[in-house]
């Protein structure tokens, strides 16, 4: 299983703990591919960090438990992203009104 996330020690600190390792860096991966700032706990995100961990060792029952834990992540962090959007978008609004 391949993730990725920001250069940020908690978000890395977090896939650690549950087993994942360092694999590559994409420097400049949120300046190069968003039009503003990107930021996550206090830190602005600069380097995508993927991590790795090897699941062929585990049973299929503790595989699929893998894989769903990781997709709430995935899925809490799209709904952050799409909160910090409409946020951004309703104060943009007020600004017109």
């Amino acid at each position: 299983m391949l993730v990725g996330t920001g250069d940020v020690p908690k978000a890395i600190r977090f896939y650690e703990r549950n087993g994942f390792e360092i694999s590559h860096k994409t420097p400049n991966f949120f300046t190069d591919n968003y039009e503003h700032p990107m930021f996550e706990d206090g830190f602005q995100l600069v380097d995508m960090v993927y991590l790795k961990r090897n699941l062929k060792s585990y049973g299929k029952q503790r595989r699929q438990n893998i894989m769903e834990n990781a997709l709430t992540i995935y899925g809490s962090f799209i709904k952050e992203i799409k909160d910090l959007i409409y946020r951004r978008q309703y104060e943009v609004m007020k600004k017109v009104k």
